[in-house]
């Protein structure tokens, strides 16, 4: 594997290997710059706690928490913090990206979707579903869109995790094996427990239509 985001000073100096018309390859090949390894696993820890845990715990306590309050008492300060920690680390990735030249890659695009569609339609089209539901008893079109955006868009930043720890260089100082393995094992538990809630949900939604 070439060069990477935690390349070391003492690699830094060595040309970049020839590139490859495979696209795995090509997505490996990465300039020569060294990357502080805090920065990359404070990238790392902010992301997957706020995408892999905080946001989906947050949608699936609209499903199975049967509370009256909880709206405003658990599902929005939980996904506005979660929010903030993604703000926060795409802060840090954008750092990561600029100064290894890599903020065209794969995994920083994929983000920049996931973030700013979560930061720029999410809570709007939160509030408007919440407020519309208190005024006239009914849900609003938004309240659908509202939902399974957020869906996809959590699913799809897991999925992004994946290509970040590729991008970072699996093995490499500040990405070790077992990192990746944790965060296998929880995204497909957690994407697992997400799905069910959203079947179960809908589904019951079904059989029990609300006006």
């Amino acid at each position: 594997m070439s060069e990477n985001y935690a390349t070391s000073p003492a690699t830094a100096s060595k040309p970049a290997p020839a590139s490859s018309s495979s696209p795995a390859s090509s997505y490996s090949e990465y300039s020569s710059a060294y990357v502080p390894v805090p920065a990359l696993i404070a990238h790392g820890f902010l992301m997957t706690f706020a995408i892999g845990l905080f946001l989906p715990i947050g949608a699936m306590v609209m499903q199975v928490v049967p509370w009256q309050k909880k709206v405003s008492r658990i599902h929005a300060p939980l996904q506005a913090f979660a929010l903030a920690m993604l703000v926060s680390g795409m802060g840090v990735g954008i750092y990561l990206g600029v100064s290894t030249s890599k903020i065209d890659y794969y995994h920083p695009i994929i983000g920049f979707i996931v973030v700013g569609g979560l930061l720029l339609f999410q809570p709007l089209m939160g509030l408007y579903s919440h407020l519309h539901l208190r005024k006239t008893g009914a849900r609003s079109n938004f309240a659908y869109v509202h939902r399974w955006f957020g869906r996809i868009m959590v699913i799809l930043g897991i999925i992004n995790g994946g290509l970040g720890f590729m991008l970072a260089g699996v093995g490499s100082p500040g990405v070790p094996l077992g990192a990746v393995i944790a965060y296998s094992v929880i995204a497909g538990v957690v994407i697992s427990a997400y799905l069910a809630v959203v079947v179960f949900g809908t589904a019951k939604q079904v059989a029990h239509p609300k006006p």
